[in-house]
């Protein structure tokens, strides 16, 4: 379903804004496109009566630790700088895993 033209635009080239944008859109149903919400084309956290109970939590752990890691931290790419391709796994499309990222204590 998240590949599939019918329930998401150009669905398979990947778009960071893709469901901001579709919250703005007053024609479009806004219900479901919140990071933890679920709709009939998103299935990550199941829908209904088998909807995950911990992906509230679960989301706000994951925004938790990103907001910690940007502020404790200095990050950057190894030597070359540049972003690495994609992995594309099923429905996912990661970066590569033998990428290095460097971190570095920030001076507070």
């Amino acid at each position: 379903m998240s590949l599939s033209d019918k329930y998401l635009e150009d669905a398979k080239t990947f778009d960071g804004f893709r469901f901001e944008r579709m919250r703005r859109d007053p024609e479009k149903n806004h219900s479901g496109l919140q990071l933890n919400s679920t709709y009939e084309a998103s299935l990550h956290f199941g829908h209904g009566r088998q909807a995950c109970p911990g992906r509230f939590f679960g989301s706000a752990v994951a925004k938790i630790f990103l907001v910690r890691l940007l502020q404790r931290y200095d990050l950057k790419l190894a030597e070359g700088g540049s972003r690495p391709k994609n992995l594309e796994i099923m429905d996912m499309s990661v970066p590569h895993p033998a990428c290095e990222v460097l971190f570095k204590d920030r001076v507070q």
